[in-house]
């Protein structure tokens, strides 16, 4: 069984699968899309911030966790707006479809759920005279 306890072990982890879901030029261009990146990202944070907790850095941890709280001013609200743009199968998808890739876009981040709003109505307009 592969395990990763070590911090910066699990930064770097982290850092490559954010790397891959959240770069302006993907090379792979499934991986943003990809449930299964998606849950690895909220599990390899979600190692990290026990481990540090668990090792008494709780200041650090709460640096994460602020860090995590998607906000509209993030690089990573406007690549998820460019990865809306580049799905053309939106107007197929109905509003739950929409919200369940969007969870899987914007993974590991917790957000507002008018910043998810925003996103949908974003989405919508790009795609309505398409």
């Amino acid at each position: 069984m592969f395990q990763v306890t070590d911090k910066y072990e699990l930064i770097g982890l982290y850092r490559i699968i954010m790397e891959a879901k959240f770069s302006d030029s993907p090379k792979d261009t499934v991986i943003p899309y990809s449930p299964v990146t998606a849950d690895l990202s909220k599990r390899v944070i979600n190692s990290l911030l026990c481990q540090l907790n668990e090792s008494g850095a709780q200041d650090e941890a709460n640096q994460w966790e602020s860090w995590l709280e998607l906000e509209i001013d993030r690089i990573e609200f406007r690549i998820t707006k460019s990865r809306i743009e580049e799905c053309s199968v939106w107007n197929e998808m109905d509003i739950e479809q929409k919200k369940n890739l969007l969870s899987v876009l914007l993974a590991p981040f917790s957000y507002p759920e008018k910043l998810a709003e925003e996103l949908l109505e974003y989405g919508n307009e790009y795609w309505i005279d398409k």
